[in-house]
């Protein structure tokens, strides 16, 4: 499947845009039959416009319930050749997601369940607008990844009878990983090997620090060895772990065949814990949802969990 998203630059660029022009009042005022004639044929070129709130709306986050409820009015959801076109759709979902972020959160559910429900006659664009939330919302390594964003559009769609049953297994597997140790909730307990031999509960680990960072990984993962790297660089960060302000639990969630005390990768700091899940059991038992290699969960001194499937580039900017 051909995957493309925007870079993490331009959507914070493309979202200051907005909100600028949310909050000016300036933006596109043509009508749905104006912007179809300026569109033409030529669906290369299509950008969905912005809608324009009131004048008379000049609270900030009304203004942008307004656009989240009305981003899609000039949207034919009939053409198909809009539904196919990749730049067009990423781009439309990406704005649109862009928006949601920038929303409450007690508002955003209600435009997106409403933008859903108007598709409920028309199964090809409800299946169009499914797959593109998951490639920009919920796929590893999307810069704009938010499994709570995403998890605005399971809802109403998992309540859609349109769905076909592979489909909806689909999205109630990943609602159900969505679900597990998700955001705001305290944090599955599990047991681990260390370095020297010792069982112990991951819940008993760094009890004072302020944060607590867990590092699901496979030995044999490249991207595992940079996680490692930018964790372990000089710096403030690597001060507070070296103060027990932070404390870092590095685990091979797929077990070590070999049993005894837990190898420690390369690279990884003493201040560390490191451990291995006997028999595998955080992956087999999924204890933690493991979508790709390293799983990256922050959690605060509660065990409650702060975010969960850190990037790259976000774990380099808690860490810098």
């Amino acid at each position: 499947m051909k995957k493309q998203f925007c870079s993490g630059i331009v959507m914070m660029a493309l979202l200051a845009m907005m909100i600028g022009i949310l909050l000016s009042g300036c933006g596109n005022g043509m009508n749905k039959e104006e912007r179809g004639k300026a569109w033409g044929a030529d669906t290369s070129s299509y950008t969905l416009p912005l809608p324009q709130p009131p004048a008379s709306i000049d609270d900030q986050q009304k203004r942008l319930e307004f656009v989240a409820r009305h981003f899609w009015d000039a949207m034919d959801w009939q053409d198909s050749l809009l539904l196919k076109s990749d730049r067009f759709m990423g781009e439309s979902i990406a704005n649109y997601g862009a928006v949601l972020a920038s929303m409450d959160e007690s508002k955003r559910g209600a435009a997106v369940v409403g933008m859903i429900n108007s598709l409920s006659s028309n199964p090809k664009a409800l299946a169009t607008v499914s797959d593109y939330a998951y490639r920009y919302f919920y796929y590893p390594g999307s810069p704009q990844y938010d499994a709570e964003l995403y998890l605005l559009f399971l809802n109403p769609l998992l309540a859609r009878t349109e769905l076909d049953k592979a489909e909806r297994l689909r999205l109630e597997h990943r609602k159900g990983e969505i679900m597990k140790n998700r955001v705001g909730r305290k944090g599955a307990d599990f047991s681990l090997v260390d370095t020297e031999g010792k069982s112990r509960k991951f819940s008993s680990l760094f009890p004072d620090a302020e944060l607590r960072i867990l590092l699901l990984y496979d030995p044999e993962c490249n991207v595992c060895g940079e996680a490692v790297r930018i964790m372990s660089a000089e710096g403030d960060f690597s001060r507070a772990v070296k103060d027990g302000r932070v404390g870092i639990v590095a685990v091979n969630a797929y077990g070590q065949p070999e049993g005894g005390a837990a190898l420690r990768k390369d690279g990884m700091p003493q201040e560390w814990i490191v451990g291995y899940s006997p028999e595998g059991e955080v992956e087999n038992e999924e204890i933690y949802v493991i979508r790709s290699t390293p799983a990256i969960y922050v959690l605060d001194r509660e065990g409650m969990i702060l975010e969960k499937d850190l990037s790259l580039d976000r774990l380099a900017e808690i860490v810098g």
